[in-house]
C-alpha cells in the first residue's frame, strides 16, 4: 500500500507530473538556479492530490526527490502515511523510517488532516500497516518492510484485537505479501487481563493475501478426540465468481476406521445475483481391521463423502435448489460426527426442486434420493449391499416427480378452491421391488437383520404380495393423482362457521404384479367457533382475557376402487389396513399411508388468551388450549390433550401434553413398554423453558416424549384429526438443558442431553439403561471488540465415545470480507 501511495506522488516523468508546490511553511531557502529549496515550520508539499506534511523538507523540483523529516504524513484519497524520516527521489528509489499507513475502506478526502490521529480518525480503516524501514523502487509496484505489522481491525487508539508481526516482509499491494518468521498475535482484553498482547501462532513463513479473493494458504485446522487429524486447506482463486479450497488431511484414530491421509476439494460459485452453490468431495484412505461384522466394506478401503447445494433465482416467480449429502459407507455419519443425535440419523436425503409461481398456480418439479445411514445387518452372518454411495440399496425412491397446485382462489362469494395434480414415479433404482421379503422389512429398513426378520424371500428379484407372513415387498409404481378441495368459511353473527370437502383420486401403474388400478376417496369437515371476552384495567396496564370454544367434526369415505397390494408410497395413497405381526406390532411402513376406510371424527377445544398492549400492536403473553378427540364412528373418546405457552420480558414457556381419559384405551395391538415407566400415562409429554436477559444470556431446557404406540394426533395423515389404528413405535423420549452465557466478548455454550424414561437399550454397548446424561457439549467463542477476529474451543463428550471431541478455530472473518476470503478459518 506504500508503493501505491509513493507511486501516485513519483510515478509521472518531468514533463507529465504535476508540479511540485510548496503550499504551507514558517520559512523556505530556494535556489532558483538549482532548483532545490528547504522548507521549515509547518511544511505542505503538494503534487497533484498527494499532500506531504512534516516538520522540515528538503527537495528538488528538477529531480523530484524529497527528504523529509519531523511528524512527515502522507495524505491522498483514501489513504494516509506517517513516518519519522521519508527520502523521496523520482523515478528513483525511496525509503522512510517508523512508517505507519492507513488504508480506508473508500477513498475519502484527508487533505484537511494535520496530524496521524486525525487521519486514523477519519472514516473507517480497511488495513493498518507498521514497519520499523521501508524501502523500494518508484514505478515498482512491491516493496519492502523490515520489522513488519499488519492488521485489517480498526481499534483506534488501542491495541489491535490481531496483528501479524513479521522480520521481513515482501510486499505487493493489492495481492499479496511474503512474510518472514511472522507471529500471530491477539489482545484479548478479558478481565484481569486488560489489553495485553498474546502469540499464539509462530511460523517459518507465511503468504498473506492482500487483495480480494487471493490464492493463499489458509490456517490449518486442528481435531483432537474420537478423531484426532490435522489439515491444511489451500485457497484456489478460479476468477470473479469461483473459488475452491484443496485441503490435505491427516488422520490417526483412535481406531483404523478413521486412521489414514486424505483429502478434500471444495468448489464455491456465485457467478451471478441470485445464484451460488458449493460442492465437497472428501476421501480419506482409512487402514483396514476395526470394521463391524455385516457391515459393507468401504471399496479399497477408501472413505468418500459428497455434499453441497445449489440455488438459483431464475426469475423473480421461478426457483431452482438442490441439495446433496452422500456418504461412501454406512458408519460414516457415526465415525466423523460428535454428535449423539446426528450420530443416530437413519438416512440423508438428497433432492432438486424447481418451482414456478403465478398468481394463483405454483408449478413444481422434483426428485430425491434417499440414502439409508443404519448400521445395516450389524450382529448379523449377513452382509447388507451397499454400493458406491448406497446405490446397490433396494430404497425405494421418488425420481421424479411434477406437480400443479392451485392456491386457494376465490370461486362465488366465500367459496374457494385449491387442488393438485402430480405425477411421481417410487421405484429402486435398478428392478421393480425392494426385495424386502414377506415381512416388508428388508435392507435399508430399521430393524432388519435381528433375530426373526430375514426370510427366505429377501432379494429372490421376485415381487412378494401380502400373505399370511406380513404386508408382503411395497412394487415399483408410478402414480397420477389429482386433489380438489372447496372451503366456504363465512359468519353469522358471533358465530365462525368453516365448511369444506376434498376428494382425492389416484391411478396406479405397476412394474409387475398386478395390473394398474385408480381408486378414489372423499372426506369433508365443518368447524363452529366463536369469540367472548373481557377487558381489565385501562391503558398501558389493560388485559384482555379472550375464550375461543370450537367444535370441529371430519369425516372421510372408504376407497373406491381397489387399495395398493402393499403399504402406501406416501400420506396421499390408501394402503391395505396391515396384518398384525407374530411379535403383536405393526409393520411401521403403514405410516406413511392414509387411514384406510371411512372415518368419523370430532374433537372439542377451548382457547385462553390473556392479550396485553405492546407497544403499538397487542401480543398474547398467556395462552392454554384443552382439546378433546372423539372417534365418532366408534363411539368412544380418544386422545385428551392440553397445550399452553406464557410469554414474558424475561421468560418464555411452551408444554403439551397428551394423555387418555374418559375411558379411552389405547387401540388394541399396541406394544407394552418395556421397560414401564411413569411416562407411559403420556401419549406424548413436551415443554421448553427459557429464562434470558437484555445481554442475551439465558438458561434453557426442554424435553419431548411420546409413549408407546405413539401419539394418535402425531400419527394422523393429511385429513382425519387422529389415527386410531395401533402403531408398533417402541416409546422413546429425549431432553436438553444448558445455559448461554456472555463475559466481555466471550460467549459460553453448554448443553447436556437426557433422557428420563429407562432405555430398553443402552445407547452404546456397556453403558447405562436408566435416565442419565449421555452427551455434554459446550463451545466457547471469544469475538474480539473491534469484531475483527473470533477464536473458538468445541468440545464434545457422549458415551459413546472413548475421548472427548476437540476442535479449536480461528476465524479471520474481517479479513474474508475485507480483502481475500482465504484466511476465513
Amino acid at each position: 500500500m506504500l508503493a501505491a501511495l509513493l507511486a501516485v506522488a513519483l510515478a509521472a516523468g518531468p514533463a507529465e507530473a504535476p508540479p511540485l508546490e510548496v503550499l504551507e511553511a514558517e520559512q523556505v531557502d530556494y535556489d532558483v538556479a538549482t532548483g532545490r529549496g528547504v522548507a521549515r515550520g509547518g511544511v505542505l508539499l503538494r503534487r497533484g492530490a498527494v499532500l506531504l506534511r512534516s516538520e522540515t523538507a528538503a527537495y528538488d523540483t528538477r529531480t523530484g526527490e524529497v527528504d523529509a523529516a519531523g511528524s512527515v504524513l502522507l495524505t491522498e484519497p483514501g489513504r494516509a502515511v506517517a513516518a519519522a524520516r521519508m527520502h523521496l527521489v523520482l523515478d528513483g528509489p525511496y525509503a522512510a523510517r517508523e512508517v505507519v499507513a492507513f488504508l480506508k475502506n473508500a477513498p475519502l478526502d484527508l487533505s484537511t488532516c494535520r496530524t496521524l490521529d486525525e487521519a486514523r480518525g477519519r472514516g473507517l480503516n480497511r488495513l493498518t500497516l507498521r514497519g520499523g524501514e521501508v524501502h523500494g523502487e518508484s514505478g515498482e509496484p512491491d516493496f519492502e518492510i523490515e520489522h513488519a505489522r499488519i492488521t485489517l481491525c480498526d481499534c483506534g487508539t488501542e491495541p489491535p484485537s490481531w496483528e501479524i508481526r513479521a522480520h521481513h516482509a515482501d510486499v505487493l499491494p493489492g495481492k499479496r505479501a511474503w512474510l518472514s518468521w511472522p507471529v500471530i498475535f491477539i489482545t484479548p482484553r478479558l478481565p484481569l487481563v486488560g489489553g495485553v498482547t498474546v502469540p499464539v501462532l509462530a511460523l517459518p513463513a507465511l503468504y498473506l493475501p492482500l487483495g480480494e479473493r487471493q490464492t493463499g494458504l489458509l490456517f490449518p485446522v486442528l481435531n483432537l478426540g474420537a478423531v484426532n487429524g490435522v489439515s491444511q486447506p489451500l485457497f484456489i482463486t478460479l476468477g470473479r465468481s469461483w473459488d475452491a479450497t484443496v485441503t490435505a488431511d491427516y488422520d490417526w484414530g483412535p481406531t483404523k476406521r478413521v486412521e489414514g491421509a486424505g483429502g478434500s476439494l471444495e468448489l464455491r460459485w456465485a457467478p451471478a445475483e441470485g445464484t451460488r452453490g458449493q460442492l465437497k468431495f472428501s476421501l480419506l484412505h482409512v487402514s483396514p481391521g476395526d470394521w463391524l461384522g455385516g457391515v459393507a466394506l468401504p471399496p479399497g478401503w477408501n472413505r468418500m463423502a459428497l455434499s453441497g447445494f445449489h440455488e438459483q433465482r431464475l426469475s423473480d416467480a421461478t426457483f431452482l435448489k438442490a441439495e446433496l449429502h452422500l456418504v461412501g459407507d454406512p458408519l460414516y455419519v457415526p465415525d466423523f460426527t460428535g454428535d449423539a443425535l446426528l450420530r443416530a440419523l437413519d438416512y440423508s436425503r438428497s433432492g432438486v426442486a424447481l418451482t414456478h409461481r403465478t398468481d394463483d398456480l405454483l408449478l413444481e418439479a422434483d426428485a430425491e434420493y434417499l440414502l439409508p445411514l443404519a448400521h445395516l445387518g450389524s450382529g448379523t452372518d449377513q452382509t447388507a449391499p451397499y454400493g458406491a454411495f448406497g446405490t446397490d440399496m433396494k430404497t425405494f425412491q421418488r425420481l421424479p416427480s411434477a406437480s400443479v397446485s392451485l392456491l386457494p382462489t376465490a370461486v362465488a362469494g366465500p367459496l374457494r378452491a385449491s387442488g393438485t395434480v402430480a405425477v411421481a414415479r417410487f421405484a429402486p433404482l435398478r428392478g421393480v421391488t425392494g426385495d424386502e421379503g414377506a415381512n416388508g422389512i428388508g435392507p435399508g429398513d430399521r430393524g432388519w437383520g435381528v433375530a426373526g426378520s430375514i426370510d427366505d424371500f429377501e432379494s429372490n428379484g421376485r415381487w412378494e404380495g401380502p400373505g399370511a407372513g406380513g404386508p408382503g415387498e411395497r412394487l415399483a409404481a408410478t402414480r397420477a393423482l389429482a386433489r380438489l378441495r372447496l372451503d366456504a368459511p363465512f359468519s353469522w353473527r358471533a358465530l365462525s362457521v368453516e365448511p369444506w370437502a376434498s376428494a382425492t383420486a389416484a391411478g396406479y401403474s405397476f412394474a409387475a404384479g398386478p395390473g394398474a388400478l385408480a381408486n378414489a376417496r372423499a372426506a369433508g369437515g365443518l368447524a363452529l367457533s366463536t369469540e367472548v371476552g373481557r377487558t381489565f384495567g385501562s391503558g398501558s396496564g389493560r388485559v384482555r382475557h379472550q375464550l375461543e370454544p370450537r367444535i370441529e367434526w371430519r369425516g372421510g369415505t372408504g376407497q373406491a376402487g381397489p387399495a395398493l397390494p402393499n403399504y402406501a408410497y406416501d400420506e396421499l395413497d390408501v394402503a391395505l389396513p396391515q396384518p398384525v405381526s407374530a411379535q403383536g406390532q405393526v409393520t411401521q411402513q403403514r405410516t406413511l399411508s392414509a387411514i384406510p376406510g371411512s372415518f368419523s371424527q370430532l374433537r372439542l377445544t377451548l382457547r385462553n388468551r390473556l392479550i396485553a398492549p405492546a407497544g403499538a400492536l397487542a401480543t398474547t403473553f398467556l395462552e392454554l388450549t384443552l382439546g378433546q378427540d372423539f372417534d365418532a364412528a366408534a363411539g368412544r373418546a380418544s386422545e385428551t390433550w392440553a397445550q399452553g405457552a406464557l410469554r414474558l420480558p424475561f421468560m418464555i414457556l411452551d408444554a403439551m401434553a397428551g394423555f387418555r381419559a374418559f375411558g379411552a384405551t389405547a387401540p388394541a395391538g399396541t406394544p407394552s413398554t418395556s421397560p414401564p415407566s411413569s411416562l407411559d400415562a403420556f401419549t406424548q409429554l413436551s415443554g421448553g423453558l427459557t429464562l434470558f436477559d437484555s445481554r442475551g444470556d439465558n438458561v434453557h431446557a426442554g424435553y419431548i416424549t411420546v409413549g408407546n404406540g405413539a401419539s394418535p394426533r402425531l400419527m394422523a395423515g393429511v385429513e382425519p384429526f387422529f389415527d386410531p389404528r395401533a402403531f408398533s413405535a417402541s416409546a422413546l423420549d429425549g431432553g436438553s438443558a444448558g445455559v448461554v452465557g456472555h463475559l466481555s466478548g466471550a460467549t459460553l455454550v453448554y448443553d447436556a442431553l437426557f433422557n428420563v424414561r429407562e432405555l430398553a437399550e443402552p445407547y452404546c454397548p456397556g453403558h447405562s439403561k436408566a435416565p442419565h446424561v449421555y452427551q455434554h457439549q459446550a463451545t466457547l467463542v471469544w469475538d474480539s471488540p473491534c469484531h475483527c477476529w473470533k477464536a473458538g474451543l468445541v468440545a464434545v463428550l457422549n458415551e459413546c465415545d472413548v475421548h472427548p471431541r476437540f476442535q479449536f478455530i480461528i476465524d479471520l472473518s474481517s479479513l474474508a470480507a475485507g480483502t481475500s476470503g482465504a484466511l476465513a478459518r
